[in-house]
């Protein structure tokens, strides 16, 4: 099992992705996880303030860090900060 905590997002053919981090091992510099629909994580559109290609911690977003089994926002989030 792995925990996201870092999220960066991108855009492919027109559609907003994730891309999932883990904290990475003392060996190297990231840990990816996998790559997402951002609409699977209730994410349709990002704020202004938030940029493509830009890794950022879950918990910034106020997103906490999650189960990857149980990829989901807290209950009622639906946006990002």
């Amino acid at each position: 099992m792995a925990y996201v905590h870092e999220i960066k997002f991108y855009q492919k053919n027109e559609t907003l992705y994730a891309a999932l981090f883990d904290k990475p091992p003392i060996f190297c510099n990231e840990f990816w996880i996998k790559n997402v629909k951002a609409s699977e994580l209730g994410v349709e559109k990002l704020p202004e303030n938030i940029q493509l290609k830009k890794k950022y911690r879950v918990r910034d977003l106020g997103i906490d860090s999650i189960l990857l089994m149980e990829l989901q926002l807290q209950p009622g989030k639906k946006e990002l900060r």
